[in-house]
């Protein structure tokens, strides 16, 4: 009887003819099917496309997978994962085979070989299959020395394999398991199995904590292998290292559950060793969407941005830049992205919900798509920024364009509102950004939206009203104060990366309005910290911070009256230009470890 209503209702409901035009769609797309429409919504007909994986083979093709999930799927029963393959570079790709009894599974090369590792279903045995001629034709895990790996109820979901210490290494059901680089995969001996963190009613995170799960498992020469978690809600990470035996685990939920922007939803993950640096795939909230009358108290449902993040070590991570944006956070998404290297790009397939004609998706969760992109010289890149005078003129809005729409990251101006219509703008060789009000008055700026003064004129016509942008100098992170006073909190930072590692400039400039804290919890490094505001700003909490390095650091006051209330350690010589008019006073010792501390203006308190 359901299956009549449903038949009847659809023919009713659904679109007759529906066109799909994919001329609009970012990337190139690997598979589509159609969104369902209002009553397969209702009745629970439905099938969405996800997990996506991809592999580069030793030849320079891909390989890709994904499979079939939703409540009308065979999902509990049996998973369907479908394998595609590229012969130039992501440009096309043509289905290679459907197999059953495959579900969230990823796909790799290793010794020349494809493999596939995943369980069977929701919930079910864990299995690995091999194939040797391109993913054309797979093994059949029919028992402990053919693929088999352990019986009972296994989740998991794609991730990169790593190889550390002679061992292949994955992520599986909220643990480690691994077997020797030089091991036969598919046999069941093979492989050791790790054990789970505890996680059962804990306070962490001041008792927001729920559960971290969908874990990436990633390693580096210097740090070992780390499984790297999302934090269901909350736009964290949990580190947990793994030791060679991957039944002892490392974690301290003081110290390794730490803010990553886009935490909250699956994310991919590697260590890079050509920059020696870890990267991760994410869908931050930016901003402009935190406070979304409809997903705002749900960030693990907006999707509608994917950016690439980047880490020396894990703790402490930078929004780099976004290379794929939505406005139509309501139903378009770009998630779930897994990626390889491919020399200095990086290719990503992402699970995306895009409206490409018929139905739209439901929600930006339920994916009709499965789409490859391109990040081209992905270490060397920088935002494409640009500002654009606001449509009533009483603002200048800052974006990032990516390969779809560009972003929203709200005001340039930090603290600083025109009194006259805005006429123009312009930014100068030094980086410096103009603005000019109908009044005649020119505003002087820095490249990171931080006020300076007014000018008699600038050194260039201020008449554009959208300007390219000149990202500040690398590295420099400026102080946004939007939503708290926490150091760390990547909201409180411009494009959301925290100064908090040897070799960043922390700023902290016209943003401030009025007299205020910035608490810091935490130790972080700096080479420079940059005191700029003209109200007064207390930096204090039970961290420390630790200024220079090997090329020496810098203590800057330009102006307004400041207090550190917390420990300045120095790593290396530092210069402190205390301009006139301004003063530093630190309520703290101050630990020079032998290294000299250079006065160019006055001295602090």
């Amino acid at each position: 009887m359901r299956i009549r209503i449903t038949a009847v209702l659809t023919c009713l409901f659904a679109s007759t003819g529906a066109a799909f035009d994919f001329s609009g769609l970012p990337g190139v797309l690997i598979n589509h099917k159609p969104a369902p429409n209002m009553i397969e919504y209702i009745l629970g007909d439905v099938e969405y496309l996800a997990s996506p994986s991809i592999t580069v083979l030793p030849n320079g093709h891909y390989l890709a997978l994904h499979d079939t999930f939703g409540r009308g799927s065979t999902q509990d029963e049996y998973g369907i994962s479908d394998v595609f393959r590229s012969t130039d570079g992501g440009s096309n790709w043509t289905h290679c085979v459907t197999l059953t009894h495959q579900f969230w599974s990823t796909i790799f090369e290793h010794r020349g070989s494809a493999y596939i590792l995943g369980p069977t279903r929701r919930g079910g045995p864990l299995v690995i299959r091999r194939s040797d001629d391109e993913g054309r034709t797979w093994t059949d895990p029919v028992d402990r020395d053919h693929g088999l790996l352990q019986g009972g109820r296994h989740g998991g979901t794609p991730n990169r394999p790593a190889v550390w210490g002679g061992r292949i290494w994955f992520s599986v059901d909220r643990r480690a398991i691994c077997a020797p680089v030089d091991a036969d995969l598919l046999k069941a001996s093979s492989w050791k199995w790790g054990r789970k963190v505890d996680q059962r009613d804990k306070p962490w995170l001041g008792g927001r904590f729920e559960v971290m799960s969908e874990a990436q498992v990633v390693a580096a020469p210097r740090d070992g292998v780390h499984l790297l978690f999302k934090v269901r809600a909350l736009p964290y990470a949990g580190i947990v290292g793994v030791e060679r035996n991957p039944r002892r685990l490392t974690f301290d939920p003081g110290r390794d559950l730490v803010p990553l922007p886009g935490g909250e939803k699956k994310f991919g993950a590697a260590y890079d060793p050509v920059a020696e640096r870890y990267i991760v795939l994410s869908n931050p909230v930016l901003p402009a969407h935190v406070d979304d009358p409809t997903w705002g108290g749900k960030p693990e449902m907006i999707r509608n941005t994917a950016a690439v993040l980047s880490s020396p070590d894990l703790h402490h991570w930078d929004v780099d830049y976004l290379f794929l944006y939505s406005p139509h956070l309501d139903y378009e998404a770009f998630q779930y992205p897994n990626f390889e290297f491919d020399g200095d790009d990086l290719a990503v397939i992402c699970r995306t919900a895009f409206d490409v004609g018929g139905p739209k998706p439901p929600r930006g969760h339920d994916s009709n798509l499965i789409t490859f992109h391109r990040i081209r010289d992905f270490r060397a890149r920088r935002p494409d920024l640009y500002l654009e005078i606001s449509a009533d003129r009483s603002d200048v809005l800052l974006y990032e364009r990516t390969q779809h729409r560009p972003a929203p990251w709200g005001s340039f101006l930090l603290g600083h509102a025109p009194e006259t219509p805005v006429r123009g703008l312009a930014q100068a060789e030094d980086g410096s950004v103009y603005l000019r009000e109908a009044s005649g008055t020119v505003s002087r700026f820095d490249a990171a939206g931080n006020f300076i003064a007014e000018v008699q004129e600038a050194p260039v016509p201020v008449e554009h009203t959208r300007l390219d942008l000149v990202p500040p100098p690398a590295r420099t992170r400026t102080w946004t104060g939007r939503t708290s006073a926490q150091w760390r909190d990547p909201l409180n930072w411009r494009h959301m990366s925290p100064a908090d590692t040897a070799g960043e400039t922390a700023v902290f400039g016209s943003a401030i309005r009025e007299a205020a804290t910035v608490r810091l919890d935490d130790p972080v490094a700096l080479k420079c910290l940059r005191l700029a505001s003209a109200h007064p700003c207390t930096i204090e909490g039970r961290g420390a911070i630790a200024l220079g390095g090997e090329r020496g650091g810098r203590l800057e006051v330009v102006r307004g009256d400041h207090v550190i209330s917390l420990p300045v350690t120095l790593a290396g010589d530092v210069v402190c230009d205390i301009r006139d008019g301004a003063s530093l006073r630190i309520d703290a010792p101050v630990e020079r470890n032998g290294f000299e501390l250079e006065f160019t203006g006055r001295t602090f308190e």
